[in-house]
């Protein structure tokens, strides 16, 4: 009988072992798990984080341009202010010089 209560606490031992590897396994799928959801999230902020920079790099260009282009309006409206009153100046001075050239005309066809 000592043999069949040897061979019992064998069994016992072994299915406490068992138990001990199924508990730790399970331990062990379900710290894997938890990594894995950790790393799933961590992976998910950083997206967020990637995505919320390139729409700020996005709007920062936007408003660059939008400033570029306003300057550059501004300077084509100066330019065309300037191109204005250069045309009235000239068309003023020619118009003194024609009617110069037109009183000394008269004068020596007089």
């Amino acid at each position: 009988m000592t043999d069949n209560n040897a061979l019992d606490d064998l069994k016992n031992k072994a299915s406490e072992l068992s138990e001990q590897a199924k508990q730790k396994a399970q331990e062990a799928q379900s710290k894997g798990k938890q990594a894995l959801d950790d790393f799933k999230q961590q992976a998910e902020d950083k997206k967020q984080e990637g995505e919320e920079k390139v729409n700020e790099l996005k709007q920062n260009a936007q408003d660059k341009h939008d400033s570029l282009k306003e300057s550059l309006d501004e300077k084509v409206d100066e330019a065309k202010q300037k191109a204005h009153d250069l045309k009235d100046s000239v068309t003023s001075k020619f118009d003194e010089l024609k009617n110069a050239a037109q009183k000394k005309f008269d004068d020596l066809t007089k």
